[in-house]
């Protein structure tokens, strides 16, 4: 069984649907944005340009996920597919990109938080600051991308593990495709042997990701909060701008 052809149809779909809409999105930001958007206006529009780049990305890359036991394979299943260094390349800029996203997203609700319930601090954002900000995505887009490149690239012992499940279930041949993916633990002579270097690598991109959603939700709550606590001043005007932009 190969790859059911829905799934990259589904891809390319999705692609076409990025691009449409953070296409749409960077025209209204240039022609309905006014001055009430101010910094936010900078951020959005950086975000909206990385979303098309990032949708690019995921379709040079195609990827397919698969677990098996203590194994995760994700391979490339473009025309990259059959080019191991330049597969192994694009899959690690996917991963990468991946938590420049989430990152970046929660950049996106601490200015919510500190236009909100942090306004005097507002300054944080003012000129070459607000660019400032764009800093610990990359760092982490950085780490992810070594952490792939260091621990989960193409090795003997991985495309044992899956050489078998690759021919038997996508009829591919494991040393002839790009692929990364961590195997906690392998079983010899009925003994389970933890692989240390893919169990940190797997905290590690764990840790990326907590902090970004634990980030997203403390400040959504904290803005939600103030929004919605009408003993503080705030114009009904900005309250409504706020709300839309939350």
């Amino acid at each position: 069984m190969c790859v059911p052809i829905y799934i990259p149809i589904g891809q390319h779909i999705g692609f076409f649907v990025a691009l449409l809409t953070n296409s749409l999105l960077l025209y209204l930001i240039k022609t309905r944005a006014g001055n009430s958007f101010e910094r936010y206006r900078v951020m959005m529009i950086c975000f909206s340009v990385y979303s098309i780049f990032y949708a690019t990305v995921e379709t040079l890359t195609l990827p397919v996920l698969h677990i098996q036991g203590s194994g995760i394979l994700f391979y490339v299943n473009s025309i990259l597919k059959e080019n191991v260094k330049w597969g192994v390349v694009i899959i690690t800029l996917y991963c990468g990109s991946f938590a420049f996203c989430i990152s970046t997203l929660a950049t996106h609700f601490i200015y919510r938080y500190i236009a909100v319930c942090r306004s005097t601090k507002l300054y944080y954002f003012d000129g070459y600051k607000l660019y400032l900000w764009f800093l610990p995505p990359l760092v982490m887009f950085s780490a992810w991308a070594t952490a792939i490149q260091f621990i989960y690239v193409p090795n003997p012992e991985t495309r044992d593990f899956f050489r078998n499940m690759t021919r038997e279930v996508y009829e591919e041949n494991i040393d002839q495709i790009a692929y990364v993916g961590p195997v906690y633990y392998t079983w010899e002579n009925g003994k389970r042997q933890f692989r240390l270097p893919d169990l940190l690598g797997g905290l590690f991109i764990c840790n990326i990701i907590g902090l970004s959603f634990t980030t997203c939700i403390i400040c959504a709550y904290k803005t939600y909060k103030k929004l919605n606590d009408f003993s503080t001043q705030m114009s009904n005007r900005t309250r409504a701008l706020n709300k839309q932009l939350f």
